[in-house]
């Protein structure tokens, strides 16, 4: 299954359908963990660092970073301090 399936699968089943409620998702980092295992160096979105092109939410030094990649040139970076908050903005973002 694909990372973006397999949220969407969440949304619909624990959500309800309301993908404005994504941050409960990430309120612990098990679906986090999850989307990290399922993972393909093909996918579009990345959850490890790596050095393919795509948009990333990742654990950094002091929190949670999400940034867009291409070809290695690392843009629009934001840090935050709880997983909820960068997966909202990612998920919201891209």
């Amino acid at each position: 299954m694909r990372n973006t399936d397999y949220i969407k699968k969440l949304v619909n089943e624990q959500l309800g359908g309301d993908k404005s409620r994504l941050p409960e998702l990430f309120e612990d980092e098990s679906v986090f963990m999850n989307l990290q295992k399922m993972a393909t160096d093909s996918d579009w979105y990345h959850f490890e660092p790596k050095s393919y092109d795509g948009c990333y939410l990742v654990r950094g030094f002091s929190g949670f970073q999400v940034y867009e990649q291409e070809r290695g040139a690392m843009s629009n970076l934001r840090v935050f301090g709880h997983l909820s908050e960068a997966a909202a903005h990612f998920f919201n973002t891209y």
